[in-house]
């Protein structure tokens, strides 16, 4: 009996260098389906859609004569987006013919990597920045294929969660297992179970800021958002927030909807729908 073997899901791959794509069948197709030599932002843009949905791709229709005529005249599976996606085409408005890109990788709210070529100019870039304004052009936005593979997802650390996470503000219970204060002073039982802030950690050591007295943090645990932020935890983003950890004023439509913890980096927190750092302490 012949046996067949499942086909695997492709996952997105960002690009940041031509090596494998110049003189790959990607390439041949997109040099044929322009008639135009490299290097080219719309040849370049073939190319990449081609290698990422792992098929000869269109990108027009009807054929048009440059990039930013793409944005009323894509083909069939693209459409129009405000939102970066990876793998999605960005298009910018500019002269006679426009430019046009490819979304390769989500940095923050205000960052993204695209990769791209510029007729005249260098045959592959890879720049890090915001679409919008970028070298004196009008952004129009993003098309994005319905048939793009999701990205890879991260490694996950294999690294321990440390217990030192405490600093001073955080809202904390003393545990009801502890038996001393840091100085040696039996802990009442009174003490025990209620909410308290912190008003200043040394080494191993917290001072309680309604008890006057220093808990060691081990007998400490934290409440509130900080207690339950980690990779794939739900969060809101706090009514009273007023800006997302790179500076952006966050809209009122933001506020107090559920995301998903994407990523964590110190006291910031990337969410998954929105693609934005948010602070720890603007989240519950």
């Amino acid at each position: 009996m012949k046996k067949y073997r499942r086909k695997q899901k492709m996952a997105f791959k960002k690009r940041t260098s031509l090596s494998g794509l110049t003189g790959s069948k990607w390439m041949d197709w997109a040099l044929r389906r322009t008639g135009v030599a490299m290097p080219n932002c719309f040849t370049y843009a073939t190319a990449r859609i081609s290698e990422i949905l792992g098929r000869e791709e269109y990108l027009d229709s009807p054929r048009v004569n440059g990039a930013q005529e793409l944005w009323d005249n894509y083909s069939d599976g693209f459409k129009r987006s405000k939102y970066a996606v990876e793998g999605a085409l960005m298009i910018w408005q500019s002269g006679q013919w426009g430019h046009v890109a490819v979304c390769e990788e989500l940095i923050d709210t205000n960052t993204i990597a695209w990769s791209q070529s510029n007729y005249g100019g260098a045959a592959f870039e890879y720049v890090k920045g915001n679409p919008n304004g970028y070298k004196g052009m009008h952004f129009l936005g993003y098309l994005v294929h319905d048939k793009l593979p999701k990205a890879e997802a991260a490694k996950p650390s294999t690294s321990k969660p440390t217990t030192t996470g405490i600093k001073a503000g955080n809202k904390v219970k003393i545990k009801s297992s502890a038996k001393k204060y840091a100085t040696g002073q039996t802990i009442p039982a009174w003490a025990k179970g209620k909410t308290y802030t912190v008003q200043q950690v040394s080494g191993s050591k917290a001072l309680i800021k309604e008890l006057v007295s220093w808990v060691k943090i081990s007998d400490l645990q934290v409440t509130g958002a900080a207690a339950v932020i980690a990779v794939g935890k739900k969060v809101k983003v706090k009514k009273t927030a007023k800006t997302y950890a790179t500076g952006q004023s966050i809209p009122a439509f933001v506020k107090g909807t559920t995301y998903t913890v994407m990523q964590i980096s110190g006291e910031k927190v990337l969410l998954k729908e929105i693609m934005s750092w948010v602070r720890k302490s603007d989240l519950e």
